[in-house]
């Protein structure tokens, strides 16, 4: 239900901000063409690493090992939610207009914004053991 709410609520987001004016924020230059063309890949090979890698926390799930002493996915946290935040940060280097900034830059504070509120809640819960 949740999941279905929050696609509903991004596709009208997204129809709205194409319905709205074009504000240009500022102008385009040619080296920020490549970050989109570059971003893609390494979100690629992040949303891979973060779907692939058994979530402890997913249904089924309980019955898994779980081996605390090794970080559960090495250098980042979340790297489906890093591979989302990356490419939404990517998007307003060419989509100069205030509709896009506000569209992908909120995108990118709800990827990372929750992975901060989910580790100030991780931390607050060790600390309370």
């Amino acid at each position: 239900m949740f999941s279905a709410a929050s696609t509903s609520r991004f596709i009208l987001i997204f129809l709205a901000s194409r319905g709205a004016p074009h504000v240009e924020i500022w102008s385009q230059t040619d080296w920020a063409f490549w970050i989109p063309n570059v971003a893609p890949a390494i979100s690629t090979v992040l949303m891979v690493c973060g779907y692939t890698d058994p979530d402890l926390t997913a249904t089924g799930q309980e019955s898994t090992p779980r081996d605390d002493s090794q970080p559960k996915h090495g250098i980042i946290s979340h790297p489906a939610l890093w591979a989302i935040g990356l490419w939404a940060l990517a998007q307003p280097v060419v989509n100069i207009e205030a509709t896009g900034i506000l569209l992908f830059g909120g995108l990118a504070f709800l990827r990372f914004g929750g992975m901060s509120a989910t580790h100030a809640k991780e931390r607050t819960e060790i600390g309370a053991r």
